[in-house]
């Protein structure tokens, strides 16, 4: 049998946009309703101890406890498992490349090379909101039922920067493993699978600055899923990141990776 177009593959990604500009009016809504939140208790407290500046970020502090994110979310090590009966290596070149921007105009790029399996994404935004993803992929027809272990080995930097100024300024970056499911026939598509991995998610306040970076970061996960007989599967490899900002805030995230290899396994 064919396998599914690339125009097939590439137009069902437009809902992956959907749900990333989804995904982006809630993460804005509710850092404007935290915004909301900290006027009124601003307010608040300037009718109790006047305008003294220090006493209150400290009184606001000390309602908020929140911790600085000093750290990324660390990913949890591969699952060990049995030796594998059956195996496939991927590398680039890939086949598939998919990036997209969302919010407000000029603040979100987005690239990623299926040539090489780089990809980018950045953001920079104040009193402005946007988003940015891109993904690299490729196709599997499966030989047999069986479970697989989906192995990548993906390295990459990250740098991101909250300063705020009375308003909260927040950003959030993600890795993801998506993979689109068609029936042998190439044509019929079934419902996929979607693996998340939060790096930071992170929320600075008042004159807060909160900040972070690293370089050439290993990333190894192994989750698993069940395949079919026949069927046909794309692979699909995505960081993304956003911002949100309000007036006089200013927030920027940036990721560069590389997706060395994966390998599919499975032990029975």
């Amino acid at each position: 049998m064919a396998p599914p177009s690339k125009d097939a593959i590439l137009e069902d990604m437009k809902s992956l946009g959907q749900s990333l500009d989804h995904k982006l009016q809630d993460f804005t809504a509710l850092k404007a309703e935290a915004n909301a939140t900290l006027t009124k208790l601003r307010a608040s407290l300037t009718k109790i101890v006047g305008n003294n500046e220090d006493i209150i970020k400290d009184r606001i502090h000390e309602i908020q406890k929140r911790p600085k994110l000093e750290k990324p979310t660390p990913i949890p090590p591969p699952l060990k498992t049995p030796l594998a009966v059956f195996n496939q290596f991927f590398q680039a070149p890939y086949g598939f490349q998919w990036p997209y921007t969302s919010g407000d105009s000029g603040v979100a790029n987005a690239s990623a090379n299926e040539q090489n399996g780089s990809i980018s994404v950045s953001v920079a935004a104040s009193n402005q909101h946007g988003t940015a993803a891109a993904a690299v992929g490729f196709q599997f027809q499966a030989p047999r039922n069986m479970l697989i272990y989906i192995t990548p080995l993906i390295t990459y930097n990250f740098n991101w920067l909250d300063l705020a100024n009375f308003i909260n300024a927040s950003n959030a970056g993600n890795f993801l493993i998506q993979v689109q499911v068609f029936e042998p026939d190439g044509r019929t598509q079934l419902p996929g699978h979607t693996f998340t991995y939060p790096l930071w998610n992170d929320d600075a306040g008042w004159l807060d600055e909160h900040s972070n970076s690293g370089t050439n970061v290993t990333l190894t996960v192994s989750p698993s899923m069940s395949v079919s007989e026949g069927g046909w599967y794309i692979f699909w490899f995505e960081f993304d990141t956003m911002c949100a900002t309000g007036f006089s805030t200013f927030s920027n995230s940036s990721i560069e990776a590389t997706l060395d290899y994966c390998v599919l396994y499975s032990p029975n």
